[in-house]
């Protein structure tokens, strides 16, 4: 047997038992909750055959619909308050994963990026779709996008070069091998502690709790570490310049030091 398994709308367009309209309104409803779907088939395949490309077996035939799982994987109870106070401190915060688009916007929804005034022409893309555009069109879309789903690590990739060409400071998040590329860079490259060995090495930081609220802790001490130091150098300069005008005029006008 050849057993394939994928996005239920792969799948169900290399089935041929069963009603891909009716199938795909059962996979919208979890999808539309935040879940994750997943499908399966399968197909007999003759002993004659059996040594044949797995690519070009699966082409080449029609195969026998099993069913699919919706997979719950709720966001943490932190991040909602995390993704307001990164967005309140003016940081755009943009989701890219290779979910469907209904789950991703679902779950932007429940982190609370994805607000009521939010469109899918202005604020998704996908990544087939952002593929396509040219350079110009794209670095527009990336400034307004908040969701990006079916992303490929090419589009990622991508994404983080034209955001940094638009004068961003663009920090990644990410755990995979395929993350690897856009971690390496991004100005900030933020890896998973559960993350592979490649993900962690191409990045700069790793978050060991895999947490989002860690980010925003991590940049609430780096703006104040940044502000003290201007802090430091603007009580510096305005003293040293003070010591030097008076060195400077003070003999003229009769000081003696």
């Amino acid at each position: 047997s050849l057993l394939i398994k994928g996005a239920p709308e792969i799948i169900f367009s290399k089935c041929s038992n069963l009603d891909v309209v009716k199938e795909l309104e059962k996979v919208k409803e979890f999808q539309q909750k935040g879940m994750r779907s997943l499908a399966f088939a399968s197909i007999e395949i003759p002993l004659l055959d059996a040594d044949k490309d797995i690519v070009s077996l699966v082409n080449g035939n029609k195969f026998n619909y099993n069913g699919f799982v919706a997979i719950a994987d709720p966001i943490r109870d932190d991040v909602p308050a995390a993704m307001k106070q990164c967005t309140d401190a003016g940081i755009a915060v943009k989701i890219v994963t290779g979910d469907t688009s209904l789950t991703a916007i679902e779950i932007a929804r429940q982190a609370g990026l994805w607000k009521d005034g939010d469109t899918l022409e202005k604020n998704h893309i996908s990544g087939a779709a952002f593929s396509e555009l040219d350079d110009a069109a794209a670095a527009e879309a990336a400034l307004n996008i908040k969701v990006m789903s079916r992303a490929r690590p090419a589009d990622k990739m991508r994404l983080v070069k034209l955001l940094q060409q638009s004068g961003q400071v663009v920090s990644v998040t990410g755990d995979g091998t395929n993350d690897a590329p856009a971690l390496n860079y991004a100005d900030v490259g933020l890896a998973m502690g559960t993350g592979t060995a490649i993900a962690k090495e191409a990045s700069d930081i790793i978050l060991l709790d895999d947490s989002f609220a860690s980010v925003t802790t991590a940049v609430r001490w780096g703006r104040s570490i940044y502000l003290n130091i201007q802090k430091f150098i603007q009580f510096q300069l305005t003293i040293n310049v003070v010591a030097l005008f008076t060195a400077l005029t003070g003999p003229f006008i009769g000081i003696e030091f």
